[in-house]
């Protein structure tokens, strides 16, 4: 059984005696936070049945359901008698959880409460609560669920083999696969009946085993959830504007949470252990490009949570599943991205301050697309207290794939252009170095760039298609350099955007 209350396989956690202790403590609040598909609602739907009418009346109302938000208002607002059961409380907008935190404290400070609230939600969902509310830490029971150990998988499915007086072979890669998640063992225990042809428990004297091969089993899991999660996965994996030769953070995001255990991630610290792929995300999450690219794809905002705190997690345990499974090498190229750069960033920017609004519009831009992106004013917080010309040099010199030279009348008077300069100078005759002006900022200089093939925009703001056309030449440029083993790349657009004949300094 994958849904519903599991009457005949119930397994309780090894926090369950602490759960129903804190259930029936005479106090306003109880958070309980976990992965999803852990047992935490089966296994507060069991305490409340053991409880009986020590809790009084129960109701259990659902965050996802607008018809009972208001309701959740009400009791925040009103605290009437009884427990007061909030599923997926991570999904209620931030003001209506500060007020269910303010209710939670309100209720601790009474004698004998006669309200108590009791949030459930996914991993780290209890920091958004705790957000602004130190104090409240004091006065609510957190019950964290972690992934359920092997020995209470194999005790659930021993349970249901029993029922059905059957036996399922393989129990070690069925736990295996299920890594803690109850539901994802039943999932794999119900396609093996399935393949067993069996549709009622066994009625002989000894158990059937069942003559079944459960890795082919496995994989007809997996087919059918590639029918049901591929597209939108796809979907969430290419992001609002992928381009071939971009950093594809969006998969990244999605890789690092099927690499882990938890099936939830803080992005910033991800992003920290991996600096290849730390200023493409740390982009999609600070601009909120990956808030809303979850936001305006309902199918995508069914599966993963993005919280105000930066933890992405998985809603559906059957995703994780999926996600775990795939070629994630393969899989780039798969859903479209080209060869990827190995440098710590695609594209370094080396401008005087007169340059800085174009600089930060090329940014943007690019780092909506998914390229990794040096720019100042990103790094501003890692680089006080730096050696910065030890910090810059690297990038210049190395660190970005190319770099990109928003030249004018300023760029060399300046002390640090002039060493950036220093660093890519080497670079030029590679190509790797992409010369950007204006009509209006034409360099009045001479040097080593202004006889290059040059961008050359309309102007210092340009507007949302130059800005486009712009990236799609420079991620072409890009996939130039990184394709070396493919001769053939083809550089949609670069030659319509790229100036072959610069011009002329005056």
């Amino acid at each position: 059984m994958t849904s519903g209350y599991p009457e005949f396989t119930f397994v309780a956690p090894g926090i369950y005696a602490k759960l129903v202790n804190a259930l029936g403590q005479k106090t306003g609040g109880v958070v309980i936070e976990g992965p999803s598909g852990i047992g935490k609602t089966v296994a507060v739907t069991r305490a409340v049945q053991q409880l009986g009418e020590v809790l009084g009346g129960v109701a259990i109302l659902s965050s996802r359901d607008s018809g009972e938000v208001s309701r959740i208002k009400e009791i925040a607002a009103e605290k009437p008698d009884g427990t007061w059961i909030v599923e997926d409380f991570h999904h209620l907008p931030l003001k209506d959880r500060r007020a269910l935190a303010d209710a939670i404290k309100y209720l601790a400070d009474q004698t004998e409460p006669k309200c108590k609230i009791v949030l459930i939600g996914i991993n780290n969902a209890g920091q958004s609560l705790l957000a602004g509310s130190s104090d409240l830490l004091t006065r609510i029971t957190m019950i964290e669920f972690e992934r359920n150990p092997d020995e209470l998988v194999e005790e659930l499915v021993g349970l249901g083999e029993q029922w059905l007086n059957i036996r399922i072979p393989d129990h070690e890669l069925i736990v295996s696969e299920a890594r803690g998640s109850f539901l994802l063992a039943q999932l794999i225990c119900r396609e093996a009946c399935d393949a067993a042809a069996l549709v009622e428990e066994h009625p002989g004297a000894d158990p059937q085993t069942l003559e079944i091969d459960v890795a082919e089993v496995i994989r007809n899991v997996l087919a059918d959830l590639g029918r049901q999660f591929e597209e939108v996965c796809r979907r969430f994996a290419r992001g609002k504007k992928p381009k071939r030769s971009g950093r594809a953070p969006y998969l990244q995001c999605l890789r690092w949470l099927a690499e882990g255990n938890e099936w939830s991630i803080q992005l910033e610290r991800a992003a920290d252990r991996n600096p290849r792929y730390k200023g493409s995300v740390t982009q999609i999450l600070t601009k909120s490009f990956l808030a809303q690219h979850i936001k305006d794809d309902p199918e995508i905002a069914k599966l993963l949570h993005l919280s105000d705190e930066g933890f992405l997690s998985v809603e559906d345990p059957r995703f994780v599943f999926y996600l775990r499974h795939i070629d994630w090498d393969d899989y780039r190229e798969q859903i479209g991205f080209g060869p990827e750069s190995q440098a710590n960033y695609d594209f370094a920017l080396s401008f005087a301050g007169p340059q800085r609004g174009l600089a930060r519009h090329l940014h943007e831009a690019l780092s909506e697309s998914g390229f990794g992106v040096f720019f100042d004013e990103v790094e501003k917080g890692r680089m006080l207290g730096e050696d910065l010309r030890s910090y810059l040099a690297p990038i210049y010199a190395s660190g970005a794939e190319i770099v990109l030279v928003v030249l004018g009348p300023d760029y060399p008077k300046r002390y640090w252009t002039a060493f950036e300069q220093d660093q890519y100078n080497g670079r030029i005759a590679k190509g790797s170095v992409i010369p950007i002006w204006t009509p209006d900022t034409e360099p009045t200089f001479a040097s080593d760039l202004t006889d290059k093939g040059a961008l050359v925009l309309s102007t210092s703001s340009p507007g949302v298609e130059e800005l486009e056309s712009a990236v799609d030449a420079l991620g072409a440029a890009l996939e130039k350099r990184v394709a070396n083993d493919n001769p053939q790349t083809s550089l949609p657009g670069l030659a319509a955007a790229l100036d072959r004949k610069s011009p002329t300094p005056s």
